[in-house]
């Protein structure tokens, strides 16, 4: 079937990228908030099949745009479409986070995640000094925020995206799994490569098929590979730099203006730099000794046979085939143990196809297959060698961006630290803190204390403070006939008044009291119980549980069984002697 991919376009976004200014103050995610609030902005995604990463493309106007792309040596055009990579950190590597659309996520740390965009800026500036071709994307911003802050930028996302229930589901697994404490999130910003696709999705195109305006043949897919070869021999012998990674995804097949066919390689985050002198993850120092002694083993052999035409065309050949062969095996040895281990699988398998051409029958393809590598050297010798004729930009240059903030420097001392940022939005308030209108607080009072509750002995405090007045406080009460208070009995007015005829010195108080009903009740046996600090003794009540009973039953049962048995036992004897 015959397919068109894409839309024709001049914009070419594969050089690198620097701010547009150099304000040093307004660095962070501040420059990619400020994009992606913008309302012509749009973000959809990419793809989510990675182990780690979700992908997503970014939008904007010219105007909006923060960056300029590189031509030559000079920054120029805005660059208007950006990949933002996503990841979940966490300070322990590896850590499952579940399946997003039937693909198993795991979550990275804050050192391999920052160790892989600085490694890719890193060869983005050493494959383009003196205006050689790129081999990967450079990087725009590097944002990493911790657990709180991660759920601001979701939310902000969130909101941008609500109309895209696709694009919005990938927040939505991003704040959930980011909400684990000492979880955070890491945000890789770089320039889209327009007018591009995978190695995969490019070789699957039938003959015929439109790719950005360019009608594909069989030819162009073989310039394809020979190009992709060049570069991952390149990415060894010249910066010093293993791809663990490098299955047909990550790959990127580009149309430039002059429809030429190009290559970049992207996702670095299983690579090694092998010149650093440190082992990672992937080696170790004696390991990567020895990748250093085979690099320069044969790059001296290319310096020393590519600038000159009298190589001939087997040479090439056993060249390319013999350090790609190196390098497949290298990835194989390590990877294979560490992930698949079945003896067979690795990321490159991919290469054997083209490797293993001397077992085909059809000699015209054996011969194709062949041509691949004697091209990729001669791609590679373009794409390596010095010339003076070439103008791109300096690493002087270079530096000084790095210095004034228009480049992004990943050679902070401080490390991942230097790149853990706030989110710049400002916290917002549902309503304006001068719109608030603030009314007295309402008090609730406590029920009316029953004054026959207190004890004679204890004065009652007032609930509010005293009152300053000069009337008497005796003079509010309800006056008292003076024949029915005696000399000798002191008033009480808490209780009800009593008739006259009760009230003698000889009456006591209990007497007044309602008259408790008639009805008999039996009286409570004293249980003597252990004595009370006052000498008195206190009464307990013993509590027999059924437990008890049972087990006293119990007691006679078996003593009337032995008694039955002895009986029965003097039956027998009597019984026997008659």
């Amino acid at each position: 079937m015959v397919y068109t991919i894409g839309k024709v376009t001049m914009d070419n976004q594969t050089g690198g990228v620097k701010r547009k200014s150099d304000d040093t103050t307004s660095q962070g995610f501040t420059p990619v908030y400020d994009m992606v609030k913008a309302v012509g902005s749009k973000l959809s995604i990419l793809t989510a099949k990675s182990l780690k990463g979700f992908m997503l493309n970014l939008s904007v106007d010219a105007e909006d745009s923060e960056y300029l792309n590189l031509h030559g040596k000079r920054f120029k055009d805005p660059v208007t479409n950006f990949i933002l990579k996503f990841v979940i950190l966490t300070s322990t590597p590896n850590r499952e986070l579940g399946y997003y659309n039937n693909v198993f996520k795991a979550s990275e740390t804050h050192s391999s995640f920052f160790e892989e965009s600085r490694l890719q800026q890193y060869i983005w500036k050493k494959s383009i000094t003196s205006g050689r071709p790129a081999i990967c994307p450079s990087v725009a911003n590097l944002s990493m925020f911790d657990t709180v802050n991660s759920a601001r930028l979701m939310w902000f996302f969130l909101r941008k995206v609500n109309t895209d229930p696709t694009t919005a589901y990938v927040f939505h697994f991003l704040l959930n799994s980011s909400k684990i404490n000492e979880s955070g999130i890491g945000l890789l910003v770089m320039p889209t490569i327009t007018q591009s696709t995978t190695l995969e999705h490019f070789l699957a195109l039938d003959e015929g098929s439109v790719f950005f305006g360019k009608v594909i043949t069989e030819d162009d897919k073989y310039y394809a590979i020979s190009n992709v070869f060049a570069q991952i021999v390149r990415l060894f012998i010249e910066i010093g730099v293993i791809h663990f990674d490098l299955h047909p995804r990550n790959i990127m097949i580009y149309l430039t203006p002059d429809n030429e066919i190009k290559t970049l390689l992207i996702d670095f985050g299983r690579a090694s730099n092998i010149m650093n002198g440190e082992p990672d993850t992937h080696l170790n120092i004696l390991q990567k000794e020895e990748l250093i002694l085979k690099k320069k083993k044969y790059y001296d052999y290319f310096l020393h046979n590519a600038p000159s035409n009298d190589i001939k065309e087997i040479e090439k050949l056993k060249y390319m085939q013999t350090v790609i062969d190196y390098i497949a095996e290298t990835e194989f040895l390590i990877n294979n143990p560490k992930y698949y281990r079945d003896g067979r699988t690795y990321q490159m398998s991919w290469y054997a196809k083209y490797r293993e051409y001397y077992d085909l029958t059809d000699t015209s393809t054996i011969l194709e297959y062949a041509r691949l590598f004697i091209n990729a050297f001669d791609i590679l010798a373009e794409m390596a060698v010095l010339d003076g004729n070439r103008t791109g930009i300096a690493s002087t240059t270079i530096q000084a961006y790095e210095r004034n903030g228009s480049f992004i420097n990943l050679d902070n001392p401080d490390g991942f630290n230097s790149f853990i940022v706030p989110f710049p939005e400002p916290i917002p308030m549902r309503v304006p803190i001068d719109e608030i209108q603030f009314s007295a607080p309402r008090v609730f009072l406590p029920p009316p204390l029953d004054e026959r509750l207190i004890p004679a002995n204890v004065t009652a405090q007032p609930l509010l403070p005293p009152v300053p007045s000069n009337v008497n406080a005796e003079s509010l009460l309800p006056p008292v006939p003076e024949e029915a208070v005696p000399s000798n009995v002191d008033a009480e007015p808490l209780l009800p008044h009593a008739p006259e005829e009760a009230v003698s010195s000889n009456v006591k108080a209990e007497s007044l009291l309602p008259p408790v009903s008639e009805v008999p009740v039996p009286p409570v046996p004293e249980v003597p119980g252990p004595s009370n600090v006052d000498g008195g003794t206190k009464q307990t009540r013993t509590r027999v549980t059924r437990k008890n009973k049972r087990h006293k039953t119990n007691k006679r049962k078996k003593s009337k069984t032995k008694k039955n048995k002895r009986n029965q036992n003097k039956n027998t004897k009597k019984k026997r002697k008659n």
